[in-house]
């Protein structure tokens, strides 16, 4: 799988603290990874089958759509898993941060 360069640390990371059984890092970097997912396709978090656009690429160019789906999915079942309640809720993140809108 390729990872856009600058964001491989976002699952580096969630991988790391799901090993360490650090649950609170883990969550916030699965947070982040739906958060770069939908700053490549908006609408990475629909369930929507046919949309329209599934030829569009990605702003970056760096992750097909249905990929980006595939992973947001994933991801949220790992959150739900975990027993975050509310995954779509989380405090921004800190002023400097890459993601930091």
């Amino acid at each position: 799988m390729y990872v856009k360069p600058g964001q491989g640390h976002l699952f580096l990371a969630a991988i790391d603290a799901a090993r360490r059984n650090n649950i609170t890092g883990l969550r916030n970097n699965l947070k982040d990874i739906r958060h770069a997912l939908k700053k490549e396709h908006e609408d990475a978090d629909k369930d929507e089958e046919n949309d329209g656009d599934d030829d569009k690429k990605a702003k970056s160019g760096t992750i097909d759509k249905l990929a980006a789906k595939v992973l947001d999915f994933d991801v949220k079942y790992v959150l739900k898993r975990i027993g975050d309640d509310e995954p779509e809720k989380r405090n921004p993140p800190p002023p400097g941060s890459k993601l930091h809108r």
